[in-house]
């Protein structure tokens, strides 16, 4: 906004104003474009309003949001693969959990190694955390859905003491690892088959009325490991299911060598896990 004296002469805004007004020659004439002033007379001045700028003369555009594919819920065909190639993960996670007790004192008698090295056939597997955030995620009830999660863990944990120690006692206690893993390429196959390495935000899309995640900064697992509760629960998960596999495992080698036990002390592994 611009303001002029009232003692400026007219002559002289007019003669402004005409060295503003662009002219465009087309032809033999001369054509001025307008330019829309508007001049108010006050008893403080003449004001003038702002001159278009290219600014104004820009169009403006609108980029539109961007769109989440919200599909439907999975049928329930789908949603009943899932649950059982989930259920299989875990029957073979228990399964591997519970090997290793009845076969310790094979191994240790067969390679005649101490227990610091045998003690390497215990491992830590994610796969159980991993299983628990994906059945709990499913439509239904998720409380029921992860006690029959760990209930299939349950199964296989029982069932391996019974295949391993009965194979341990006739000699070729390593055929038993055929077994585990003829049950590992099946749960792994049928896993491919339903899952087909999606992702779980395209296995279950969010639903209609769901509301937008808030954008975070940086890396999301670096956001998830800030979390001081993450470190707590993982901590009291690490000592908890190290314990319980460790009891499970070794409790057979306490009872034969400890105890008197007989080859059949094996058979107390399954029920401590069952």
């Amino acid at each position: 906004m611009a303001s002029f004296h009232p003692n400026l002469s007219a002559e002289y805004l007019s003669r402004s104003l005409s060295v503003l007004t662009p002219t465009v020659s087309l032809g033999r004439e001369s054509k001025a474009s307008t330019v829309h002033r508007t001049v108010h007379e006050t008893s403080d001045g003449i004001e003038l309003s702002r001159l278009p700028t290219l600014q104004d003369r820009t169009p403006t555009i609108e980029l539109a949001a961007p769109s989440i594919n919200r599909s439907s819920s999975p049928s329930p065909k789908s949603l009943l693969l899932y649950r059982i190639a989930t259920y299989g993960i875990m029957i073979l996670e228990g399964w591997s959990d519970a090997t290793a007790g009845p076969l310790l004192p094979v191994i240790q008698r067969h390679y005649n190694i101490n227990f610091t090295v045998v003690s390497m056939l215990f491992v830590t597997s994610a796969t159980n955390a991993q299983a628990n955030v994906f059945i709990s995620s499913l439509p239904g009830n998720a409380s029921s859905a992860m006690g029959l999660l760990h209930g299939f863990y349950g199964i296989g944990a029982s069932a391996a003491p019974l295949v391993a120690t009965q194979v341990g006692q006739t000699g070729h206690w390593s055929y038993f690892y055929l077994t585990s893993l003829g049950l590992a390429v099946m749960n792994l196959a049928f896993s491919l088959y339903v899952f087909k390495l999606k992702r779980l935000e395209e296995i279950l899309p969010p639903p209609e009325n769901a509301e937008e995640a808030p954008v975070l900064q940086g890396s999301k697992y670096g956001a998830i490991l800030r979390r001081k509760q993450v470190h707590i629960m993982s901590a009291f998960a690490v000592v908890y299911v190290g314990a319980e596999v460790t009891i499970g495992g070794w409790i057979v080698t306490f009872l034969e060598q400890l105890r008197g036990g007989g080859p059949n002390a094996g058979y107390v592994s399954s029920g401590f896990f069952g």
